[in-house]
């Protein structure tokens, strides 16, 4: 704990002195380089003071076209470290809302799905741990990185951003988020229909407030409404709540917009996680993260033809 604490105070120390010597501006040269490393060690360290979750989610997909269907799911979730589950009211599989609930576990040994039919329940195991792209989203945790193998962090080193400026973020769609003190990083030799831009607000706890990518199509689109070379922009934002030292998400918003000649927006369907009733780093039992099997059940396993009874499957997968 002192070490945490004194790691914290050394973190906050530098960028005090950085902030106060640049006196409201961004300096250039060595003191811009040293803001830049101290803001990233920041966003790490924060990332790391979260370690346990629990709560209530609401993931809502408006799909792309001006009739996009819209698709909402309700979840319990539960993580430690790299443990995750999640209880969904429907099925998810088959997206109807008339259909039972399903069980995701995942765990270093593998991905659980339980589909809760009134006369069978159906057991599915993968061996890739890595979630499906929809159930990927559903953790909060997921929208914190920019993929599951890569951070923040490491990914504003690997691609050359640069602090491009400071400022007060206004956010209308999200409450709470009016003038908010950043810092904006933008990648190195960009254009207008092709850049990449960060907010990160050192007042709460280094995170990422805005994050605006704008790339042109590589293939047509919209049965070849959106040609090729159209500049397409995908715009994420997020407000936070305090649990003592560490931030997490409260609400998460994915906007996508093509953009015509006239470089007018056009809204192109999105993705909203709200998160409510949460907690953060309490003990977590290691049976939250188990699947209860019946012994006469059969266990269908990606990648296998044929189903596998419980004794079959913990033979080969020595699963407990």
């Amino acid at each position: 704990m002192f070490y945490s604490r004194l790691k914290v105070f050394v973190i906050m120390l530098f960028y005090f002195l950085a902030t106060t010597a640049m006196a409201g501006t961004i300096a250039k040269g060595k003191d811009s380089e040293l803001d830049f490393e101290i803001i990233l060690a920041g966003i790490k360290h924060y990332d790391e003071l979260v370690h346990s979750g629990e709560g209530n989610c609401t993931l809502t997909i408006q799909e792309p076209g001006i009739n996009g269907d819209k698709q909402k799911l309700k979840y319990d979730l539960v993580f430690d470290s790299n443990q995750i589950r999640m209880e969904f009211e429907t099925n998810i599989s088959e997206q109807n809302v008339h259909s039972p609930k399903t069980t995701i576990v995942a765990t270093p040994t593998g991905v659980w799905e339980v589909v809760y039919h009134k006369l069978k329940t159906l057991y599915t195991f993968d061996i890739d741990t890595q979630l499906k792209v929809l159930h990927r989203w559903s953790d909060p945790r997921r929208w914190l990185r920019i993929s599951n193998n890569e951070d923040i962090p490491t990914y504003l080193r690997k691609h050359n951003f640069r602090i491009e400026k400071q400022e007060n973020l206004r956010i209308e769609k999200q409450e709470n988020l009016n003038n908010i003190f950043c810092y904006v990083f933008k990648k190195e030799n960009t254009s207008v229909n092709n850049y990449e831009r960060f907010w990160i607000a050192p007042e709460q706890g280094f995170r990422c407030l805005k994050r605006e990518t704008v790339r042109p199509l590589k293939v047509d689109s919209l049965d070849g409404i959106l040609k090729k070379g159209t500049p397409y922009l995908i715009r994420m934002t997020a407000s936070y709540k305090q649990y003592g030292e560490a931030w997490f998400p409260k609400k998460y918003i994915a906007e996508h917009f093509w953009i015509d000649p006239n470089g007018k927006k056009h809204a192109d369907g999105g993705m909203t996680l709200e998160i409510k009733d949460w907690k953060v780093n309490h003990n977590i039992l290691p049976k939250v993260f188990t699947v209860d099997i019946p012994d006469n059940a059969m266990i269908k396993v990606k990648g296998l033809r044929k189903a596998l009874s419980k004794a079959e499957f913990l033979q080969r997968y020595k699963q407990e």
